[in-house]
């Protein structure tokens, strides 16, 4: 199997680290927590699990990711903070 945009999907905390790759090509679930003992994202029928498995039977990532948006904010223009986040964008 070949990965495209179309078929790979980035899963992390820190919306930050998409700023390179293609706009809704990532997710981004609140940070997990070892105190948090009512986390159950990837439980039998957490948050988590149920939207990769629905994403599982998408045939395109981006389409389906922006339709179905998850957790934390994509950064993108309209983000607060994009000012900052554009200049280190358009310096890599």
């Amino acid at each position: 199997m070949q990965f495209f945009k179309s078929n790979t999907l980035l899963i992390d905390n820190k919306p930050y680290k998409a700023l390179l790759i293609p706009l809704y090509s990532a997710i981004f679930p609140e940070e997990y927590s070892a105190e948090n003992v009512n986390d159950d994202a990837l439980g039998p029928k957490g948050e988590l699990r149920l939207y990769l498995g629905k994403l599982a039977d998408a045939d395109d990532i981006p389409y389906f990711v922006k339709r179905h948006p998850f957790g934390q904010p994509f950064i993108k223009p309209s983000h607060s903070q994009w000012d900052f986040y554009s200049k280190i964008v358009h310096h890599l």
